[in-house]
């Protein structure tokens, strides 16, 4: 049995259950998805979504369990495929109707997804360091570029 407990990123809706409940066709592992002290199987989602009253920062725990092509290892996929899917659907973003595909987002097992950080990243990485000049190693012994002083 595999378990992971996050905070919703947004509502669980009618359509977001419904697409949720079709998102692993063909798996094995019984996945059982709980909040505000009700559990609800991944099949009837549809049907039962207003009863878990999922809204943007309430604890939800999802398990997977018993899954058997092969052994444990459908249980981490479906686990990790339904949570990332969730993420996705209630995020603010999609309930305000921009399409997933769109969406450059980045999630880990246990964190919710972050913005796109490709931009961001690659600015910081050309901001020089503080203390540092601008086209000169650092370590005056590691680069061809280095230079000695001597005194």
């Amino acid at each position: 049995m595999y378990i992971e407990e996050f905070r919703s990123p947004g509502p669980l809706t009618a359509a977001a259950a419904e697409e949720l409940a079709g998102s692993l066709p063909g798996c094995t592992s019984r996945i059982t998805v709980a909040a505000n002290d009700r559990a609800v199987n991944l099949p009837v989602l549809p049907w039962c979504w207003p009863e878990l009253g999922i809204v943007r920062g309430t604890p939800v725990t999802v398990t997977a369990a018993d899954g058997y092509r092969p052994a444990d290892l459908e249980d981490r996929r479906a686990l990790e495929d339904l949570v990332t899917r969730f993420r996705t659907l209630t995020s603010p973003a999609a309930i305000l109707g921009v399409p997933p595909h769109s969406l450059r987002m980045r999630a880990s097992p246990g964190r919710p997804a972050t913005h796109d950080t490709t931009t961001s990243d690659r600015a910081w990485a050309r901001r020089p360091r503080a203390g540092t000049v601008p086209g000169k190693a650092r370590n005056p012994r590691r680069g061809a570029g280095s230079m000695l002083v001597g005194s």
